[in-house]
Formats: C-alpha cells, sequence, structure tokens
C-alpha cells in the first residue's frame, strides 16, 4: 500500500553552482510512503506523516546554502 503526500512543504535553499555561482531556489516536496495497513485501513497517521517530515526538512535543507564537496575548483577546509 502507498501513502501519497503531495506538496507536503517547501525547501528554500541556495546552492553553489560551478557556471552560475550561488543559485536561489525552492522547492516542492511531495512523498510517498510504502507500508502495511495498520488494523484502522492506514499506512501511517496523515497528520504524523506531515509535522515529521516538515520537522526534519526544515531542520536538515531548508534555508541552507548547498555547496557540492566535489565541485571543480572548490577548496573545501570544513566538515
Amino acid at each position: 500500500m502507498q501513502l501519497f503526500v503531495d506538496q507536503l512543504t517547501v525547501i528554500d535553499s541556495a546552492y553553489m553552482d560551478a557556471q552560475h555561482g550561488l543559485v536561489g531556489e525552492s522547492w516542492i516536496v511531495d512523498v510517498v510512503l510504502h507500508g502495511a495497513m495498520d488494523a484502522q485501513s492506514m499506512v501511517m497517521d496523515f497528520g504524523l506523516v506531515k509535522k515529521r517530515l516538515k520537522q526534519a526538512i526544515d531542520a536538515s535543507l531548508d534555508h541552507v546554502v548547498i555547496i557540492p564537496k566535489a565541485m571543480p575548483g572548490l577548496e573545501h577546509t570544513g566538515q
């Protein structure tokens, strides 16, 4: 069984592009969960899924600058 969560949240971030420099982007997040149905005929509670995934995305990807470690010409001295 699958649970589709369309337009869960939007990730607003920037990334370093080799040709264009710093580029800002917004990505709409759609999620598909796979699993067995429980006694209530649900894969997982939608409210719980939305809350947990949105918290994880907001804490890790939203409003950050993404810099690829293997970008040609980039010297990475941090983590």
